[in-house]
């Protein structure tokens, strides 16, 4: 069993030789040791040893030798492999992990995993049945190859792996797959290290990241070309680069090019499924494919150009890309986005549902949320765009004091704000945006208004010249502490804060010939301050504040020579001291000087906000058709080049097009009125050209854009003169005359 337990091969028939082989050894081993004890023994007789004394005398020579040579290594080695065997195999964890996260296919292996995907074999029971094909070097044959012969994923030692990486035609090879997991054993655990592959990538590869966390590497498409009532079905390609801080979820919205607030098909889901939930993703670069989700597309759909559209609610909210829908083709836009996840908390971090209002800084408009948004108690997470918001307290007027907190939601983003709120009053007590890498810090708001801090240190210095030329030869000795405290009250209408400083030292000099000068302080100071506050409102109060500083030791200095020092008393009496050379004196008594001062004012507070971020350009310009009808209309930084008249059945469509010559840096709305041969009006129609997501001001010179209108009309109505033109929405100035 020694040597069954100690033999190594590549080969997985080399036990049929071991056996065998084994029992042979056995008989071997105890005829020859036998043999040397009996050789042992009677060489041991000639030294005038008794025959048994001999015998036991050999016997326990060989004994020791054997435990020593053999015995004892090879029971060491069979107690190592024994105790392998009771970590777990990476080729458990390969296989639980196919279970979770991949369809059921053929895998093709090496002869490391012959027994991985072998149900019977295995010993691993799951619900899903994942076929092998074992191959000596699965690289010999294409990854296209292998797919023709129905297989769906590939096994590669990662020591196979790194060698491919090292030539062109191996990374080519590898370019050809799509990397799942790389598993390696940890410690405390047995089993080769390997990668998973697919034998094929995603239709479409379009890598973007969300937030720094996720990683979305591409999709599969089916059917390629979708017709108006199709079924389109979207397989999603996902990749932690960190792991994840909460389980979110993918809004995936298709509306119109013009109206974004129509959602003609709509999926929301998990990325991965519900069985791989966001925050299982613990293995950062493995790759995760989701379920096939399906968009109905509506019937009468007609080719033209629509906006995708990502959001938590309202589609107005959200953020949006391009989808030109073409005869035979389809064409895919990114989706750039910001998310906001805001979660409220009592002074004991207890999450609680405590009451908020969200503001769009750039806009000024409040923000509606839905309870669906709220994915716990206390928490919301948001899809908006990138910019500035606000988290006021409900009906809150006032943008100063502790009633609101600024939020920046970047592009690509994810910002995890934290929100102190007192739970019955509802009082924001304070808040700040938590960083990427602290999911939950560990720091505690107080229990009370009062927050504090002290500061012990001690630090020393020691100094020696000798033999320097122009200088005494002395050791100089010197040491410090101090104390620095502070506290601080925060209320509602009043505020006091007191800091206290306290610093002492000695320092000493000695000589290497002559005398040693007396041990004197080097430093010495007691400061003190209050400050108090009243607060008239969130902005205004008035202050007073007094500070004190005195020293706590007697002040004495070194004489340089022998000389006589007059002292004045605090009676006003002097006295006179003779003081020797190298002597200390008093020049100045404990607590003296003391120094008092006080001051009073008027406090006033003040946020310093950033300027709201641009708008930013979520979708590229339209293509526009020719016109019907030719104008070349100059609108001084607009052309309008034409429009297309198309009666329907309760009035007109108003199709224009407009060519830009320079950038607009104002918002315009675009006004389309009709009138009859008398000059009545009969119907208008008044938007933003470009909707809520290209706006006048991302317009660029050279762009050509489309401006529909659909206007009501009466039964009988003739229209006879249409006006067109641009305002502002905020103060009704003309972009030109109409």
């Amino acid at each position: 069993p020694w040597l069954a337990t100690a033999y190594r091969t590549g080969s997985s028939q080399a036990i049929r030789d071991i056996l065998p082989g084994t029992t042979a050894a056995v008989v071997l081993w105890a005829v020859a040791l036998a043999q040397i004890a009996g050789a042992i023994a009677a060489l041991l007789r000639r030294r005038a040893l008794s025959p048994r004394a001999g015998r036991i005398a050999g016997q326990s020579l060989v004994l020791i030798c054997f435990l020593a040579g053999f015995a004892i290594p090879q029971l060491v080695v069979a107690w190592q492999e024994s105790a392998l065997r009771t970590y777990p195999d990476t080729r458990a964890d390969l296989a639980t992990w196919a279970e979770i996260a991949l369809e059921p296919g053929t895998v093709v292996v090496t002869g490391d995993n012959h027994k991985t995907f072998n149900r019977y074999w295995g010993g691993y029971s799951g619900r899903k049945w994942f076929d092998s094909w074992v191959a000596d070097d699965p690289t010999r044959v294409r990854p296209g190859e292998w797919r023709q012969r129905g297989m769906s994923y590939l096994v590669l030692p990662y020591e196979r792996v790194i060698a491919l990486q090292g030539s062109a035609e191996g990374r080519a090879y590898l370019a050809q797959l799509l990397p799942l997991r790389v598993i390696a054993p940890q410690e405390r655990q047995r089993g080769p290290a390997m990668e998973l592959f697919r034998l094929w990538g995603p239709d479409v590869y379009q890598p973007v990241e969300f937030g720094g966390q996720i990683r979305l590497l591409g999709w599969d498409v089916q059917p390629a070309a979708p017709r108006p009532g199709d079924e389109v079905a979207l397989r999603f390609y996902w990749q932690p680069i960190l792991p994840p801080r909460d389980n979110y979820s993918v809004f995936l919205h298709l509306t119109p090019h013009d109206d974004p607030s129509q959602v003609l098909a709509q999926r929301d889901f998990s990325p991965a499924g519900e069985a791989r939930l966001p925050l299982t993703w613990q293995y950062p670069g493995e790759t995760l494919i989701g379920p096939a989700q399906t968009l109905a597309l509506p019937p009468d759909l007609p080719p033209g150009r629509y906006v995708v559209v990502a959001t938590s609610a309202d589609p107005k909210l959200g953020v949006g890309s391009t989808v030109e829908v073409r005869e035979g083709r389809t064409a895919v836009a990114p989706v750039r986005w910001g998310a906001m996840k805001v979660e409220v908390v009592d002074r004991g971090l207890h999450r609680h549902d405590g009451p908020y209002q969200l503001v769009e800084v750039a806009s000024g408009e409040t923000i509606e949320m839905p309870e669906a948004l709220d994915t716990e108690e206390g928490i919301r997470t948001l899809l908006l765009k990138p910019g500035l918001y606000r988290l006021m307290q409900p009906g809150a007027t006032s943008l100063t004091g502790p009633d609101f907190a600024t939020v920046h939601v970047p592009e690509g983003g994810l910002v995890h704000f934290r929100l102190f709120m007192d739970r019955g009053s509802g009082q924001f007590r304070g808040g700040g945006v938590i960083p990427a890498e602290l999911s939950t810090p560990d720091a505690r708001p107080p229990d009370s208004d009062w927050t504090g801090s002290l500061v012990v240190g001690v630090d020393g210095t020691f100094s020696q010249t000798q033999h320097v030329p122009g200088m005494l030869d002395l050791t100089q000795i010197g040491g410090n502490g101090f104390i620095d405290g502070q506290a601080r009250y925060q209320g509602d209408m009043h505020a006091l804060s007191l800091a206290a400083e306290l610093t002492e030292g000695q320092q000493y000099l000695g000589f290497t010939e002559g005398r040693d000068l007396p041990i004197i302080k080097s430093q010495d100071r007691a400061a003190l301050s209050a400050r108090y506050t009243l607060l008239f409102n969130e902005g205004l109060g008035l202050y007073v504040r007094g500070t004190g500083e005195t020293q706590l030791f007697d002040t004495n200095a070194i004489a340089t020579e022998d000389l006589t020092v007059a002292l004045r008393k605090r009676d006003g009496s002097v006295e006179y001291i003779e003081v020797a050379g190298g002597d200390s004196y008093q020049i100045s008594d404990y607590l003296s000087p003391m120094i008092l001062q006080t001051s009073a004012g008027l406090e006033t507070r003040f946020t310093l906000a950033p300027r709201a971020a641009p708008l930013v350009e979520v979708m590229g310009p339209a293509i526009a058709p020719t016109p019907l009808t030719t104008l070349d209309l100059s609108y001084g930084p607009l052309v309008l080049k034409g429009y297309r008249w198309t009666p329907t059945a309760d009035g007109v469509e108003v199709t224009l097009v407009w060519s830009v010559t320079e950038a607009l840096d104002r918002v315009y709305t675009t006004t389309v009125q009709l009138f009859d041969a008398a000059g009545e009006k009969l119907g208008q129609s008044d938007h933003p050209p470009g909707g809520d997501y290209y706006p006048t001001t991302l317009w660029k010179p050279g762009e050509t854009l489309v401006d529909r209108h659909t206007i009501t009309l009466q039964p009988g109505a003739q229209p006879a003169r249409m006006l067109v033109g641009m305002y502002t929405s905020a103060d009704g100035a003309l972009l030109a005359p109409p």
